[in-house]
């Protein structure tokens, strides 16, 4: 899971990989495309097109836990509380 804060930054990440995956595939493919017939082609990319909708179709299918992101957070403002500081940056710098 990203926290809230880094999504933006996660999707633009995200987006540039598969931009360059697309790219980088295409001139990968293109002497394949040049030596063998296209509709071979289109047949061998279609089939993996449906094997990987499998894959994540199992992936996001499976029982996964997500992870509890505001577990440390919690944990430090139960022990701020504890302590007698509300808190606050203040109280740390007038602590300090």
């Amino acid at each position: 899971m990203v926290p809230p804060a880094f999504l933006s930054r996660a999707f633009s990440v995200l987006i540039t990989v598969a931009t360059l995956g697309m790219l980088l595939t295409l001139v990968a493919i293109s002497p394949v495309v040049d030596r063998y017939p296209a509709s071979l082609c289109f047949m061998v990319t279609g089939g993996m097109t449906l094997l990987m909708t499998l894959a994540w179709a199992w992936v996001a299918l499976s029982k996964r836990e997500a992870p509890d992101l505001n577990a440390e957070a919690e944990a430090q403002t139960i022990q701020a509380v504890q302590a007698g500081s509300n808190g606050l940056y203040s109280d740390v710098i007038a602590e300090s």
